[in-house]
């Protein structure tokens, strides 16, 4: 993630030669069309390399640019429950207290916030460019999460993720989906969430047949 800097200024004064320097008419004119050029080029490529090119800073529009690039969609679609879907409720059609009803009545596009995006394209930025190794791995989930989300090798062909904050559903959906976090190949993974202290007699507090039973999890 180093990324180039650029120099965008344009110095166009330098152009003038020494014999011009008691050119005052002339000097006047170049310097208004340097004024032009630092209020305008200098101006647009520094705002493009902040808004678009740079992943740590881009805008919704840069990323959605990113999006196309690196392929990744950065939304999901929750589809209308069918008409015949056997929804659970004590109300007239299947609703159940304040409208919880398990169905869903339309389409629903769930959005991500901009920081959620720039999270998952550098997260697919680092699938696309890491060796797979779980100092590779570590470095890039500490890279996008922070010490809050690690790998564990379980030296057994399989590495889990421990979150330990939540993620918003939409997040947990797309890295699993499009397989963002870089692995080796042939290696399984799993997801854990502990987003506060459990009880369990296992290591890291697991117990009995963790998941489904972890208390916390």
């Amino acid at each position: 993630m180093n990324i180039q800097k650029f120099d965008f200024s344009m110095d166009i004064l330098k152009v003038v030669k020494w014999e011009y320097d008691s050119a005052p008419n002339l000097k006047n004119i170049l310097t208004l069309k340097q004024n032009w050029y630092s209020n305008n080029h200098e101006r647009f490529w520094a705002d493009w390399e902040r808004n678009v090119f740079n992943l740590f800073t881009a805008n919704d529009f840069g990323l959605n640019i990113w999006a196309i690039i690196l392929d990744l969609p950065l939304y999901t679609e929750s589809l209308a429950s069918p008409d015949n879907y056997p929804a659970f409720g004590f109300g007239g059609f299947g609703l159940n207290f304040g409208r919880s009803n398990f169905a869903t009545d339309t389409d629903t596009v769930n959005r991500l916030s901009i920081e959620q995006k720039r999270q998952l394209l550098r997260m697919r930025w680092w699938q696309i460019t890491s060796d797979g190794s779980m100092p590779s791995i570590n470095h890039a989930l500490h890279d996008v999460f922070g010490k809050d989300v690690y790998a564990l090798d379980g030296h057994d062909m399989t590495i889990t993720i421990v979150y330990q904050v939540i993620l918003p559903d939409i997040m947990m959906r797309l890295l699993q989906d499009f397989d963002l976090i870089p692995r080796p190949s042939g290696v399984k993974f799993t997801h854990l969430v502990k987003p506060r202290d459990a009880f369990g007699f296992a290591e890291y507090s697991l117990n009995f047949d963790q998941p489904n039973s972890q208390f916390g999890s």
